[in-house]
C-alpha cells in the first residue's frame, strides 16, 4: 500500500517512540520524510534507517519551541523537496511531578515544547501546505487520557481551521476505547504490543477528507 507516494511529510519528535514509528510507517508507504528532533544522532539514525530500507528521508535537528529553528526546518524542506503535504506534530515532553514541587522553569519548558512548539510548526508550515493542499496531525500519547497517583491529567485537542481544503487533526491513541488502562498496557509510547494501540480517535477540521 503506497498511500504516501509522491508526498512529503515533516515528522517532529522522530528520534524515538511514536514519532519514529510514524516516520517509518510513512516512508514504508512511499512517502518522503523530513525527520526532526532535538536528539541529533538519534534523528539521523531514523533517517538512515528509512534510507537503508529503500526510502527517502532527511534528518534535521529542530527545537520546535525555537522560531528560528522551525523556520530553518521549513526552508530546508522546501529546498530539498519543493513541497510539503503533511505535518505530524509529535514532539513533546512528558514529565511527572507533584504540583507543589514543580518549578516554573519546568512548567514553562513543557508549555514551550508541547503547546507553543505545535503552534510554531503549524504557522510556519501553513504557506507550503496551503499551496497544494495538505494535512496537519497533532498527536498526543495515552498519557493525556489517564490519571495517576500524582494527580490528574486532562487530554486536550488543538484545532486549526483553514480554507482551501486544508485538514487539521488532533489525534490521541485509544481516545475512544481506553483499552490500554483496562488491559494493563503500560507502554503508551507507540512501542507496546497491545493490539488496541492501533486504534485512534481524531477530529477533522476543514473540507478535505480526513486523511494525510
Amino acid at each position: 500500500m503506497q498511500r504516501f507516494a509522491n508526498k512529503v511529510s515533516i515528522v517532529t519528535g522522530a528520534a524515538a517512540g511514536i514519532g519514529k514509528a510514524t516516520a517509518l510507517r510513512i516512508a514504508a508507504e512511499g512517502g518522503r520524510v523530513v525527520c526532526t528532533d532535538v536528539q541529533a544522532e538519534a534523528v539521523e539514525d531514523t533517517a538512515k534507517e528509512i534510507c537503508a530500507s529503500g526510502g527517502e528521508a532527511l534528518g534535521l535537528v529542530c527545537d520546535v519551541s525555537d522560531p528560528g529553528q522551525v523556520a530553518k526546518t521549513i526552508t530546508a524542506t522546501q529546498s530539498e523537496y519543493g513541497q510539503l503535504d503533511s505535518l505530524c506534530n509529535i514532539a513533546g515532553i512528558l514529565h511527572f511531578d507533584n504540583t507543589l514541587d514543580l518549578g516554573l522553569e519546568k512548567w514553562n519548558l513543557i508549555l514551550k515544547v508541547n503547546l507553543t512548539g505545535t503552534f510554531l510548526m503549524c504557522q510556519a508550515a501553513l504557506p507550503l501546505l496551503l499551496d497544494g493542499g495538505g494535512s496537519i496531525v497533532n498527536m498526543a500519547s495515552t498519557a493525556g487520557l489517564a490519571a495517576s497517583s500524582a494527580g490528574s491529567v486532562v487530554g486536550t485537542g488543538l484545532r486549526f481551521s483553514c480554507d482551501d481544503g486544508m485538514n487539521a487533526e488532533a489525534n490521541s491513541p485509544l481516545l475512544a476505547s481506553g483499552a490500554c488502562s483496562a488491559g494493563g498496557c503500560s507502554g503508551c509510547c507507540g512501542a507496546c504490543s497491545c493490539s488496541s494501540c492501533s486504534s485512534s480517535s481524531s477530529t477533522s477540521i476543514g473540507s478535505a477528507p480526513s486523511t494525510l
